[in-house]
């Protein structure tokens, strides 16, 4: 998995003692009864200024986890800092700018998210295009010759047995290889019968498209209970539209639809092999570090 995705200019730090007071300066809210179980998550960043001279109005941007899917909803976002949001094709985005950061001055900035899940999934969004997620990728290669000639082979007599078929194809020819820096790909774990958990969710993807059951590749964080979000716990898992809901299927965890409420959804990948992190500040002598 590419850990740039979350640590190219980041690194997310433990929030220190529960006593810890945080004066959260702006905050947005969604109510959503349907989603039944709660969970709060907390995490921090910290910029540090790695040059002798004075930086004025460091941006700095982040994704926070998804407003509203399937499984889950933003109930409410807090920060330490005020910050403007953007929605993008990714996913949600907030921007902080730091007026000022002195000569290796270092600034927290602390982040508190109150979500609710469901372990049934909602009705999709109508209006969303599902055409996207059936297209090739660079690192999605749905066209492959290879990938197009096994999902034919794993074809079942629905898209859910479909489905089934392709997980446990990949939950029993793959091989886990640890953590990956840089993403490889569907074709990848296919030839080579391994990878770490992007090439896992990727290889899903691309074979259940070409199977024409749209799917998104997505990054986030899988926690049981309220948590402290870690970098290091950054995971990749599919979504697959099958009877009008999307399904979380991991084969890396082998999971088939099960457990959903404990994924915490940040952003959608989509297999360009592009970075695209989930955080970014916007200044050569900005470093972030734990």
């Amino acid at each position: 998995m590419n850990r740039n995705l979350v640590l190219g200019v980041l690194a997310i730090v433990l929030l220190v003692g529960v006593g810890g007071y945080y004066y959260f300066g702006k905050e947005s809210v969604v109510v959503a009864p349907e989603y039944p179980i709660k969970k709060h998550f907390k995490w921090r960043y910290k910029l540090t200024n790695t040059s002798d001279q004075m930086l004025e109005n460091v941006i700095f941007t982040t994704q926070i986890p998804l407003e509203k899917s399937s499984f889950q909803i933003r109930e409410k976002l807090k920060a330490s800092l005020p910050y403007k949001s953007e929605t993008t094709a990714f996913g949600d985005t907030v921007i902080f700018t730091i007026p000022t950061l002195s000569p290796y001055q270092s600034k927290f900035i602390d982040l508190k998210s109150n979500m609710a899940f469901n372990v049934v999934s909602q009705t999709a969004n109508n209006n969303e295009s599902l055409e996207k997620y059936l297209l090739t990728t660079n690192l999605i290669q749905v066209d492959s010759p290879e990938i197009s000639g096994l999902a034919k082979k794993l074809i079942g007599n629905n898209d859910k047995k479909t489905a089934s078929n392709i997980y446990h194809w990949i939950k029993n020819n793959l091989k886990y290889s640890g953590y990956i820096k840089k993403d490889l790909g569907a074709l990848y774990a296919l030839e080579q019968k391994k990878g770490d958990c992007t090439e896992y969710a990727m290889l899903m993807a691309a074979l259940a498209r070409a199977s024409g059951i749209p799917t998104k590749v997505i990054s986030g964080f899988v926690y049981q209970n309220s948590s402290v979000i870690k970098a290091e716990d950054l995971h990749n898992w599919v979504e697959v539209y099958i009877d009008g809901k999307w399904q979380i299927i991991d084969p890396q965890k082998e999971r088939f639809m099960e457990k959903e409420h404990e994924y915490l959804a940040f952003m959608i990948y989509d297999g360009s092999g592009k970075n695209i992190p989930i955080s970014k500040v916007f200044s050569p002598n900005v470093s972030i570090g734990l």
